[in-house]
């Protein structure tokens, strides 16, 4: 992060998704003995409105923060905030999202993703925890098919060709193997490391859900939006399109929100977002300054 973005951001408040990474709620959390650990596929299926919603201390820091920014699921939160709660913010930044995943989207990142995980033996119908199991193969390919849709095909070709792989193997190889092949294995398998499968499925289904538009239309909530509102889209994102994001910032625009679209010119895709930070520099600090200090 650029040190002058930093520097505006007086507060930074997190906050864990539920089912996030080993968080408190998530499977992975009982192995702790922590109480709120969630086994096997105890919880219902949600949609991100159910993780975006503040607690009562979140909601203070919000209020301290003033400035939603959020990139990915991230700026899935950002708009729920914008939306559902105007109340709470003085502005929002959503970057490389838009105001729901398309049909590709789903498919490749999500469901391919998630029948990987519960094809793998040791998933044992979410129950891996109690058996003594961890479905770390499947989770593995999961992340392999989600990198490929963080990801672009002019970055890809230009990061890898068809180059012969750099670095040791981790899988058996069959016929030789190409870089952006061990690309996916490494990180496959490094997400299987640190990430809990289950969350892993409950996360990409609530991504999967969630419509800004549910019980009313885009129209409705967007005119809801009291505040200035950035929406940034990534020239070569494949998963959240950058016209999709354009045009919902033009529908909040001719609603009377004070919206604006502004564009990463970017080969790395949906990853840009967390890769060009002096684009983002240069765009995002104008904006909260605007916001922050104009009369």
């Amino acid at each position: 992060m650029s040190a002058s973005f930093a520097a505006l951001l007086y507060v930074i408040a997190g906050a864990l998704f539920i089912m996030a990474l080993r968080g408190l709620s998530s499977p992975e959390s009982a192995r702790q003995g922590n109480r709120l650990g969630m086994v096997g596929m105890a919880l219902a299926i949600f949609t991100t409105l159910a993780v975006a919603v503040p607690s009562s201390g979140l909601a203070w820091l919000l209020i301290i923060a003033g400035i939603a920014i959020g990139g990915s699921i991230g700026g899935v939160q950002a708009l729920e905030w914008a939306t559902r709660h105007p109340d709470l913010v003085a502005a929002t930044v959503a970057i490389a999202v838009s105001g729901c995943l398309g049909t590709q989207g789903i498919a490749l990142h999500g469901e391919v993703g998630r029948r990987a995980i519960m094809a793998d033996p040791d998933w044992r119908g979410g129950d891996y925890l109690r058996q003594g199991t961890f479905p770390a193969r499947g989770l593995a390919v999961a992340r392999m098919a989600a990198m490929v849709t963080y990801g672009s095909r002019e970055g890809m070709a230009a990061r890898f060709g068809r180059r012969p792989a750099t670095r040791p193997a981790l899988l058996p190889d069959f016929g030789g193997t190409l870089d952006v092949e061990n690309f996916l294995h490494h990180h496959g398998q490094a997400l299987a490391r640190r990430f809990d499968a289950n969350s892993y499925l409950y996360l990409t289904k609530a991504m999967d859900h969630y419509d800004i538009g549910r019980d009313g239309g885009e129209a409705s909530w967007l005119a809801k939006v009291t505040s200035p509102l950035l929406l940034l889209g990534v020239r070569t994102d494949w998963l959240f399109p950058p016209e999709e994001i354009r045009d919902l910032a033009s529908l909040a625009a001719r609603l009377g929100v004070p919206a604006t679209y502004a564009e990463l010119d970017s080969p790395h895709g949906h990853d840009a977002f967390l890769k060009d930070w002096p684009q983002l520099d240069l765009i995002i600090r104008p904006f909260i300054e605007r916001t922050l200090f104009t009369p």
